[in-house]
């Protein structure tokens, strides 16, 4: 059976929202900003929005006919991905039942009644779901394939009902399910929900407390650990690995938190939710760290009392529900991915000036991250940053740092993170070795760039100038450095600026590297890094014009001022002068003629 329900609805004339139920974000968010959010306010609507929640439409009432309740919605992790599945769960004439829509949302099919009562549910796909209903005496789980047309026989979970399921990450491939339920236990299954045992499997109590949110690691497949977080005040965040752990492990408690969902990014950041009044959101860039995990609490832009109920996760962008105040909250957390360095070059030699026992003129540079105002950076001739308590240390609110006193022929190791308002993961460790005595540093390539086009046969060569440079030289080869040379500016022969224009043609549409040094006296820099261009196509020949036997047009006569009667003076007669030129050649043509007749004729008399 399959009933065809629609409603749509622009704005929100009309409509009062007492409380926000749920909320279902594309999986595709960044690309197609699109949300769905269930609400109550005298009655159960379903909005949708494609900007982000700029606007939205509602696109299902719970007025219709036979419609008692809408309780969830949810998308399938295909959501946009060349489907547009949306999924709805609720209550039709006294019993549970599913709605799906396969055109995102303008008309909803319902699929028939489920089991029991939906507590919670997982979409795995666009026609499979996992309902969670609870039966008097076990938590239940049924599996659906064909979007609730029908169930499995339901697989016991414990004996309480079921507050949440995770899929894992790589769900499709290994079937792996994690359940937390209301009374402190996890349960896990790796069968695609055929059977479930708890976490611990050694546990005979339950080995937390509350209603448990669950989640999965990113790399659940390669170390297996899962997450969970209590609804118990004071209690708080837990993780285990699934095969090797017997015990759950405390890794955050907040005073007083009460979570009431964990979620886990791709990079491994792990959030949860607490509906404690001024709890926040707590938030941990290693949850999975051998160490002591760091968490921060995020209060930024929440209201006063805000409680956050519900979390939802997408590519580093969250949405939780402030209760209090009946608000649809989102963070885009920016600062979860590391800072980007970008000079020195990674392993770059000769850096910085050489003055006397010190180098100065070393500076440090890395790109700026949205949101972030204020950054640390470390510096140390010890690779192992982490152990090792660095040389130099400091912080910024710019994106570089300029340093002074380093050591001569030196190797340092760097990187850097942001620290306010939030931390940040730390960047790559880069290396650099300082300038010795003496030693000068290697130009930077400035022009032509690397893997330029179309430059002309006879370019304009720049680099940057060294300190103390008194010339430099310059090789440019063809195809590949090591051939031999076809500019060969070294010795005598070097080039006293840091410009030079080519002096030869070279080839067209041919591949050239070249390379410059400093030098000095007797020593030189290192060669910078090749760079290699293009040279531009030789232009196709074709036929100009340079004169035409086209006899040019006169100018035309001006027209009278319709405003001055007076007639404008006549034009420059030509054609008189025309026709004296043509009377004068018929003239000498024609006295060419009678002169060759005459004597023509003189010759034939006797």
């Amino acid at each position: 059976m399959s009933i065809v329900l629609t409603c749509n609805q622009t704005g929100l004339i009309d409509t009062r929202m007492s409380t926000i139920l749920d909320l279902a974000p594309s999986p595709d968010y960044r690309r197609d900003k699109t949300l769905f959010m269930l609400t109550w306010g005298g009655e159960h609507s379903l909005w949708r929005s494609l900007n982000g929640g700029a606007g939205w439409q509602r696109v299902f009432v719970s007025a219709l006919p036979g419609i008692d309740s809408l309780s969830m919605v949810s998308l399938p992790p295909g959501y946009g991905d060349g489907g547009r599945v949306v999924f709805l769960a609720g209550v039709k004439s006294g019993h549970p039942a599913i709605w799906k829509s396969s055109d995102n949302g303008q008309l909803f099919h319902y699929q028939g009644a489920a089991p029991r009562a939906i507590d919670t549910w997982a979409v795995a796909g666009d026609d499979t779901l996992f309902l969670a209903g609870y039966d008097g005496d076990s938590g239940l789980i049924y599996l659906t394939t064909d979007s609730g047309q029908s169930y499995t026989s339901g697989t016991e979970v414990g004996g309480q009902p079921v507050s949440s399921i995770a899929l894992s990450p790589d769900y499709a491939s290994d079937g792996t399910i994690l359940v937390g339920n209301i009374n402190g236990w996890v349960y896990h299954s790796s069968d695609r929900g055929v059977s479930f045992a708890p976490l611990p499997p050694e546990a005979a109590m339950p080995p937390l407390t509350g209603s448990l949110a669950v989640a999965f690691d990113p790399d659940a497949a390669s170390h297996g650990t899962a997450y969970a977080a209590s609804d118990t005040p004071g209690k708080g965040i837990y993780r285990l690995a699934i095969g090797d752990a017997t015990a759950w492990e405390e890794i955050d408690s907040p005073a007083g938190a009460m979570f009431g969902q964990v979620a886990v990014s791709a990079g491994g950041t792990l959030y949860a939710a607490s509906f404690k009044a001024d709890g926040g959101l707590e938030r941990s860039l290693n949850p999975g760290s051998s160490s002591a995990p760091v968490f921060e609490t995020v209060t930024q832009g929440l209201e006063a009392g805000a409680t956050l109920n519900k979390l939802w996760l997408v590519e580093g962008r969250l949405w939780s529900i402030d209760t209090t105040n009946t608000s649809l909250m989102t963070l885009s957390d920016s600062l979860s991915a590391p800072v980007t360095l970008t000079s020195p070059d990674d392993r770059a030699k000769g850096v910085g000036t050489p003055d006397g026992d010190a180098v100065s003129d070393v500076e440090l540079d890395w790109e700026s991250l949205s949101g972030a105002t204020e950054y640390q950076w470390q510096l140390d001739d010890d690779p192992d940053l982490d152990a090792a308590s660095a040389l130099f240390e400091d912080s910024t609110g710019a994106s570089s740092e300029e340093l002074d006193d380093l050591a001569p022929a030196t190797k340092y190791y760097w990187r850097v993170r942001v620290i306010k308002p939030l931390l940040s993961r730390w960047s790559e460790t880069w290396s650099f070795t300082t300038a010795a005595e003496g030693e000068i540093t290697a130009p930077e390539l400035i022009s032509p760039e690397d893997d330029t086009i179309e430059v002309d046969i006879r370019p304009l060569f720049q680099w940057s100038t060294v300190a103390g440079a008194e010339g430099y030289e310059l090789i440019v080869f063809r195809e590949e450095p090591g051939d031999d040379p076809v500019i060969l500016r070294v010795g005598e022969y070097n080039l006293p600026d840091n410009i030079w224009e080519c002096n030869i043609n070279l080839d067209y549409e041919t591949n050239y590297y070249w390379k410059v040094r400093a030098v000095t006296g007797e020593t030189h820099s290192d060669w910078s890094k090749p760079a290699v261009f293009t040279t531009r196509a030789e232009s196709s020949p074709s036929w100009g014009v340079v004169a035409s036997s086209q006899v040019p047009s006169p100018p035309p006569e001006a027209e009278p001022d319709p405003g001055n009667p007076t007639p404008p003076p006549p034009a420059t007669p030509h054609r008189p002068d025309y026709l004296l030129a043509v009377l004068i050649t018929s003239v000498i043509g024609l006295s060419v003629v009678v002169t060759v007749l005459a004597i023509r004729l003189r010759r034939r008399l006797p």
